[in-house]
């Protein structure tokens, strides 16, 4: 699991957001089984890719990536996180 994690960064399947056909509705986070925010942190970690946020999004707005790099296509962050 450590292993993975660390790989999740050069992994050459990612999650990316459209954040301009995102509503912020936060389905994605609640069926998340690892608790992830694919807005915030598509590549996460913690993130097994098991598609699940992918298929709650009611807009379409999230979806696989393939190849190497990070996805800027993620929301803004607000001033008002820690």
């Amino acid at each position: 699991g450590a292993f993975y994690g660390l790989m999740n960064k050069v992994s050459l399947l990612g999650i990316r957001v459209d954040a301009c056909k995102c509503i912020s509705c936060g389905t994605c986070s609640k069926v998340c089984q690892m608790d992830v925010d694919v807005t915030r942190a598509p590549n996460h970690a913690e993130c097994i890719r098991c598609g699940k946020c992918i298929g709650a999004c009611p807009v379409d707005a999230i979806g696989y990536r393939c190849g190497l790099g990070v996805s800027a296509e993620t929301l803004p962050q607000t001033g008002d996180e820690k």
